[in-house]
């Protein structure tokens, strides 16, 4: 009788722990279930949220190329370029068209980042050497007699104001330089020569052929830079699809 029911005791205890053996094993089956799927869930989301970034990425690369090869092409000066002297209304949609290209590419940029601020500084020069030539297009249309009372114009608000009111400003330096040479002229009694024509070489020079080539560097240096920082960013966006983080 004792042996049976000690035979019987160790049986329920033998069985006890076995239940709880299983009963644990469950438990931990159903963490590690838990945890894996709250793990791949996560994973899943972050996955699609890179997945997303990376997409918008190269979508914003694309526009930016495109906007770019937009106004390197406006921005090229060459022989077979009509300039849109005397047509006022292409003139003027024709530099509102630099414009908006110059800002929608600077909206894409990063102003804060070292290679975004210079090229947004080189298309700042760009832009501005671009309507310097319009400026000086202007200018050399005007017969002498115009020319001679627009200066008189300037110099003489000048002196009663007592500062430079020449407009546009790179004008300034233009007509002061031009003034400095032709009272040099003057005192070394060089013949045939007046304000205009000393204006006229040194717009010539500024803005001739030398001038044209001075805005091709500009815009070839704009269109370097532009292919590192978009090389540099497609190397991030391979990074990130590779390693699944985002900078």
């Amino acid at each position: 009788m004792y042996l049976f029911s000690a035979t019987a005791t160790n049986f329920v205890d033998t069985f006890t722990w076995r239940e709880i053996v299983m009963l644990t094993s469950v438990v931990v089956t159903l963490i590690i279930g838990i945890f894996n799927l709250i793990l791949t869930s996560r994973n899943k989301r972050k996955e699609q949220y890179i997945n997303a970034v990376t997409t918008q990425r190269v979508k914003w690369m694309a526009k930016l190329r495109e906007l770019s090869s937009d106004y390197i092409a406006q921005t090229t000066i060459h022989d077979h370029k009509i300039v849109l002297d005397y047509d006022l209304e292409a003139k003027t949609v024709y530099l509102d068209h630099v414009n908006k290209l110059n800002s929608e590419i600077k909206l894409h940029l990063n102003y804060k980042g070292e290679l975004d601020q210079k090229i947004i500084s080189i298309m700042d020069d760009i832009r501005d050497t671009l309507f310097e030539y319009y400026d000086v297009i202007e200018y050399m249309k005007m017969s002498d007699e115009e020319r001679g009372m627009k200066l008189k114009e300037l110099a003489d608000k000048s002196v009663i104001e007592k500062e430079p009111v020449i407009q546009p400003k790179f004008l300034e330096s233009l007509f002061t330089q031009g003034l400095h040479i032709y009272q040099k002229k003057i005192e070394d009694n060089e013949p045939y020569v007046t304000p205009y024509s000393v204006l006229d070489d040194l717009f010539k020079e500024r803005y001739g052929l030398s001038g044209q080539r001075l805005l091709l560097n500009k815009v070839d240096k704009f269109t370097n830079l532009l292919r590192i920082y978009l090389k540099e960013e497609w190397e991030s966006v391979k990074q990130e699809a590779e390693k699944g983080r985002i900078k």
